[in-house]
């Protein structure tokens, strides 16, 4: 411009984006990719733009009180991929404090996985044998117990309520093998409410109410005494006897 302009100023800009992108992708409302400008883009940020998390239902907690919104995304975790390694997100942390709350860079793939692991499940003798999904990566044994309608008071051993939970070990090789641990509550007394509700579970346990010795012994005898019936009658037929 110099042989037109007396000393020129020429300024330049960015008019579009489009060649730095990253990735927001899994269970939130608008997956899709966000462009990497010169105004920096957290996972906060990102998160944001792709609408937040997707919600699934709006449940009413079995012991009262107001409702509250089931995810279908993972609550807890998210995974962020960057050049071929992948970094585990706390997004509890990160919503509640800001904590880890990274700069995306080009090429970046965050995925906030769906909460289908992150159930418990209810079996034995409760009102409801169910699965429970965790609030917010959250859940202790008394809301377990609580979701399933309670004991079945009329069935269940309260002195034998089981937490069973997969734990990996290394195994021969070096390959992780999943081993249980079991945890024992004696609900029977008023007291163990208390230890109950500050039981905090994990993904994936099981939670099984023992039925009481008679109940066994009375279902023990229910599915062999068809057995025993058929071979008496066999027996007695094999005599020429007929039994009404």
């Amino acid at each position: 411009l110099r042989p037109y302009v007396e000393n020129p100023q020429v300024s330049v800009r960015v008019a579009g984006f489009r060649s730095q992108k990253a990735y927001v992708t899994g269970e939130v409302k608008k997956p899709g990719t966000i462009p990497i400008t010169t105004t920096p883009v957290t996972l906060l940020d990102a998160l944001n733009k792709a609408g937040g998390l997707t919600k699934q239902t709006t449940q009413k907690p079995a012991s009262g009180g107001g409702n509250r919104t089931l995810y279908s995304a993972d609550q807890r975790l998210a995974l962020l991929t960057r050049d071929g390694q992948r970094y585990p997100i706390d997004l509890l942390a990160l919503y509640a404090q800001g904590e880890g709350n990274r700069i995306l860079r080009d090429g970046d793939v965050l995925y906030v996985p769906d909460n289908s692991r992150n159930k418990i499940f209810v079996m034995g003798e409760v009102n409801q044998q169910t699965s429970v999904l965790m609030h917010k990566g959250r859940l202790s044994l008394a809301e377990a117990i609580s979701q399933a309608q309670g004991f079945n008071l009329s069935t269940a051993n309260t002195g034998r309520v089981y937490v069973i939970r997969g734990t990996l070990q290394e195994g021969p090789e070096e390959e992780p093998q999943v081993v249980p641990r079991i945890f024992q509550l004696d609900a029977s007394h008023a007291g163990a409410l208390v230890m109950a509700s500050q039981f905090a579970l994990h993904p994936q346990d099981v939670v099984y109410v023992d039925a009481d010795g008679l109940v066994r012994w009375n279902r023990i005898i229910a599915q062999i005494a068809p057995t025993i019936r058929a071979a008496f009658q066999t027996q007695l037929l094999t005599r020429g006897l007929v039994v009404d």
